[in-house]
């Protein structure tokens, strides 16, 4: 197994602990690009939504109230958002969603999901794509009528396209919805979570992130954070598993500044301070 598991050379099974607190994510600390017109929807903000076979109004509790008008109850619901400046870098989008009506030919409380497509336009040609465009630019997420549930969008290198993104969200079928805490951040998805004995940090974007965990988990200030030990005589011999022991040499981490490389993750053990 990989040493993050069983906490390396220690053999430590569940070794982390429980969870001290929720992911915290760290677009969520750099500016929003809609300057918080999102979070509450308001009826100017409204009014920049262009929508297709359905209609939406901003309602009372600051949500955005998202109505079929077509003929077909199978019909998807479209609203588009315009003109997002973007800068070099990747685009993190949150919002909330709940379903007023559920899935179509289902029972509210069969509680089944319904489907919600983001589609980016605007985004850069990636060198393979390979005409796959909709790996790139639709990502999924769902909604329930159990009420609302946390989603989030991810689109990496958006700022390398043409520096302005339209927003389209679609939703499955003609069944009314809701949309609401709407904000759109140009940084990568990296998220931190610290855990009884220890902390782990995620990083899915193509570029190193650096995490400032005092900032993040301000409970984390004047810790001792170390890397795992893993253990040489545990694995084969190769480039890749070379690779891994020099990421989990067990070297000290200062929580002010710790670096995840691309595409990658790190576990961090919590040492006693002396």
């Amino acid at each position: 197994m990989i040493p993050e598991m069983h906490r390396g050379a220690a053999e430590e099974m569940n070794w982390l602990g429980r969870p001290v607190g929720p992911m915290v994510f760290l677009p969520k600390t750099t500016p929003d690009l809609l300057n918080g017109k999102g979070r509450s929807m308001t009826t100017e903000f409204v009014r920049r939504l262009e929508t297709k076979r359905c209609r939406v109004s901003a309602s009372p509790d600051g949500s955005l109230l998202i109505q079929g008008t077509s003929q077909n109850p199978y019909d998807t619901m479209e609203v588009t958002l315009r003109g997002i400046p973007i800068k070099k870098g990747d685009l993190t989008i949150f919002f909330e969603a709940a379903a007023v009506d559920p899935l179509q030919g289902f029972d509210r409380n069969d509680r089944i999901p319904r489907l919600i497509t983001i589609h980016a336009d605007g985004l850069p040609r990636y060198a393979d794509q390979r005409g796959r465009l909709s790996m790139y630019n639709d990502t999924m997420a769902y909604m329930g009528t159990a009420g609302f549930t946390p989603q989030y969008g991810y689109f990496r290198r958006a700022g390398d396209g043409r520096g302005v993104i339209d927003l389209t969200f679609t939703f499955e079928d003609q069944g009314s919805c809701r949309l609401r805490n709407l904000a759109v951040h140009n940084a990568p998805l990296a998220i931190a979570r610290e855990f009884e004995k220890g902390v782990v940090l995620v990083n899915p974007s193509q570029e190193t992130v650096v995490f400032d965990l005092t900032r993040l988990l301000p409970a984390l200030r004047g810790a001792r954070l170390q890397r795992i030990k893993a253990d040489p005589a545990a694995y084969v011999k190769s480039s890749v598993m070379e690779q891994m022991l020099a990421y989990n040499d067990g070297r000290p981490e200062t929580p002010d500044r710790v670096e995840v490389s691309a595409l990658d993750g790190l576990f961090l053990e919590k040492r006693p301070n002396r």
